[in-house]
């Protein structure tokens, strides 16, 4: 999809490209994208097999790896990233990291939630199922997190598979234990 300011003449647009059965959308404001400037912007999930995302410790993938982009547009005022997360979204069980993969294609830590600052380039708003990311800078996002003590709950979903049609009374069903986002299954 092709992005471009509009013509003074014209009310700015708000622009949305949302993944709807995957829980995930970009919700670009009116003049976030300069003046004079097209961009192609595009919203993807990576699947985790694809794209490693190192993990320390106790920690558990919370959320999709979910990409914007393309990488390195200067965008005038923030876009916000809206993807699902499977975490019982209070910080006072759980570390949460906002992690950000960088140009040489390493992870880095770029937000602990519940530490934000106004001055930083990433300021995130939790939901009960739904993270919403205000950047300025676009790229791929994960949201990793480690349990501070039992209290700390994940949502996960039990998917089991089987024959649709078998001759005998013999089955075989395949029991999936899956992170509860709607990306998982498709």
């Amino acid at each position: 999809m092709s992005l471009s300011p509009t013509h003074s003449h014209a009310p700015p647009l708000l622009f949305l490209l949302l993944l709807f059965a995957l829980g995930i959308s970009l919700l670009i404001p009116p003049e976030a994208i300069p003046r004079g400037k097209i961009y192609e912007i595009y919203l993807t999930v990576q699947r985790k097999e694809d794209l490693r995302l190192p993990m320390a410790g106790c920690q558990t993938l919370l959320s999709p790896i979910v990409s914007c982009g393309p990488p390195g547009v200067v965008l005038s005022r923030p876009v916000i990233l809206s993807m699902d997360h499977c975490f019982d979204a209070c910080l006072d069980n759980w570390a949460v990291r906002l992690k950000k993969q960088n140009y040489e294609g390493a992870w880095e830590d770029v937000l602990l939630m519940g530490e934000e600052l106004v001055s930083e380039p990433y300021y995130c708003q939790l939901e009960a199922e739904t993270c919403r990311l205000f950047t300025e800078q676009l790229g791929t996002f994960a949201l990793v997190g480690e349990s501070l003590h039992m209290g700390a709950a994940k949502r996960l979903r039990l998917v089991l598979f089987s024959d649709a049609y078998c001759s005998t009374l013999e089955y075989n069903i395949r029991v999936y234990c899956m992170d509860d986002t709607q990306d998982v299954f498709k």
